[in-house]
Formats: structure tokens, sequence, C-alpha cells
């Protein structure tokens, strides 16, 4: 069947049909929106103006462009004779694919904070603030990847349960693989929060200690100025 990318309207709550697969049934429509199957419910939906068709988010396309060609390379790869395990063996090759985009990126970290370090000092930033700034930077990054890469091993264990026996024993290694990486992004994401903490707590020292530097030189003036009046 067709689909077609909706989003809802601003101040209606659309909902998923009771016949959606388990996990949607009538729950609300994302606010990013979804790929819907073009049937006589979503026709209503959008007659009614309850939902509006929109362009699909990049990454969207991208990662059902990259299930396609994964149920492909599973059905060259495997000899499943069972439908499910062919479609469980696609979802989790392309959760393993992403989830290993999310720890290649990581390489792109130290150049990330040497940028944002250079902007902020050229915005007039101190040191220890440019520190603050670019580390928060590579610590909302790791989060981020962190975040996703979890959501990819969740799935592709939702994926693995979906297999027969003899699926989830050729499969069980690949879904090990994809959730031993989501582990070593939390650790890194981590880490690099402890990181921007530290560096948030020195730039705040320093613009302390600034502050006070900056009221004893106003108040050594001030008396000085008394001294050379009553001079």
């Amino acid at each position: 069947m067709a689909e077609v990318y909706v989003v809802p309207r601003a101040g209606r709550a659309p909902r998923w049909p009771s016949t959606a697969p388990r996990g949607l049934s009538r729950a609300l429509l994302a606010k990013e929106g979804a790929f819907v199957p073009l049937d006589a419910y979503w026709i209503s939906r959008l007659q009614t103006g309850d939902v509006l068709k929109a362009a699909p988010p990049k990454a969207l396309v991208e990662g059902r462009a990259a299930f396609a060609a994964a149920r492909t390379e599973a059905a060259s790869r495997y000899q499943f004779r069972d439908t499910r395990d062919l479609d469980a063996a696609a979802r989790i090759e392309a959760a393993r694919t992403a989830s290993a985009a999310y720890a290649d990126a990581r390489v792109n970290d130290k150049g990330t904070a040497a940028e944002a370090r250079a902007k902020a000092i050229d915005a007039g930033a101190s040191v220890a603030e440019a520190e603050a700034h670019a580390t928060l930077i590579v610590s909302q990054a790791c989060v981020g990847r962190a975040v996703e890469a979890d959501a990819l091993a969740i799935a592709a264990e939702q994926a693995l349960d979906g297999a027969s026996p003899e699926g989830r024993k050729e499969l069980a290694p690949r879904v090990a693989e994809v959730r031993r990486t989501a582990v070593l992004l939390k650790g890194a994401a981590t880490k690099a929060a402890k990181i921007a903490a530290k560096a948030a707590e020195d730039a705040a020292a320093e613009a302390a200690a600034q502050d006070e530097e900056a009221d004893a030189e106003e108040a050594n003036a001030e008396a000085a100025g008394q001294d050379d009046e009553e001079g």
C-alpha cells in the first residue's frame, strides 16, 4: 500500500487507528510526523485537516533506504525460510550500520571543540570560557549519539524478539554488537559531561576571581581618592 508522510496540524491531536501495529494503536501521532499508509483512515484525517502532508526528514528517508538495502543484503547472506527472520535481520543490520556510524563520528569531536574554542575566543571570551563552551558542545554531541545508539540497540533487541528461535541464534551476536556500541557511547557521553562540568566550574571560578579583583581595585581607587581629598 502507498504511504505518505504526515504531521499533526497545529492544535490537533490525531491518533493512530486501533488497527495500527503494537505500540502505535490509538497512540498520538508524534509532532515530528510519520509515514502512514494511505488508507481510508488516514485519507479521512487528511480530509478533515487533522494531519498535513509534509516532506519527511532526510535522516528518515535515508533510514528507510538503509532498511531496504539491509533487507536485500540479509536475504543474500542468510538462508532464512521465515519472513520474520528476514525482516529481523534487515532491521538489526540497519541498526548496526547506523550505530557504527555514530561511533565513527567521535573522530570529529576534537575538530569540533577546536573550532568552537576559536570562535568563542574571537568573540571575546576568555580561555576558560572558550574551553567551557567547547567542551559543552562536544558533551551535547556525545549525549545525542549515546541516546540515538541506545534507541538503535533497543530496536535491534526488539527485532530479535520477533525472529524464530533459529533466527535469534544466528542474529544474537549482531544485536550484542549494537548494544556494546551503545554502552561505549554512553560511557563516552558520561566522560564528556564530566569534562564539560569541570570546565564550567573553572570558568565560573575565573570569573569570580576577576570580579573580586575588579572590586578590590575599585575599593583601592576610592580609598586613594579620599586620601587625596583629605590631603
